[in-house]
């Protein structure tokens, strides 16, 4: 069993402690002091010795218990997660082939085939399906 002097409101104390605790028992015993420092210069009477402990050791009860009740308190909950841009982008294109690919599906179901139009570049600067939608637009007009 070790022992530490400590000074507390002006006057020594030993104190026995665990070996190797001496360090801590030391900054405890500067925190108690410190609080009984701070009732002495509040003004007034010097509070007997046992009056200035018990008051020292109230005031530290308190913080002890203020500081216990705010980890008691559920913490926040987290904010919602940010958006994900690259998902969002992402969608974006799946959504542009899918429309892509159905286009190309109902081409395809209106009979509109490749091999009628011909090659892709035919010198008129049209794609294929500009010269399906023309030659639709001729049909209807009766003009094939």
């Amino acid at each position: 069993m070790a022992e530490v002097s400590v000074r507390v409101g002006g006057r020594t104390y030993p104190v026995h402690c665990e070996d190797g605790q001496e360090p801590r028992v030391a900054a405890l015993a500067r925190r108690i002091d410190a609080e009984a420092a701070a009732l002495i210069a509040g003004g007034g009477a010097a509070p007997s010795e046992p009056r200035l402990l018990l008051m020292a050791a109230l005031m530290l009860a308190d913080k002890l218990d203020e500081a216990e009740a705010a980890l008691a308190k559920p913490a926040p909950p987290p904010p919602p997660p940010a958006p994900d841009l690259f998902a969002a982008e992402e969608a974006e294109r799946a959504a542009v082939a899918m429309e892509e690919a159905a286009r190309r599906l109902d081409a395809l179901r209106e009979g509109d085939d490749a091999e009628e139009d011909g090659p892709e570049d035919q010198g008129d600067g049209l794609s294929r399906a500009e010269r399906r939608a023309l030659r639709r637009a001729r049909r209807e007009n009766g003009e094939e």
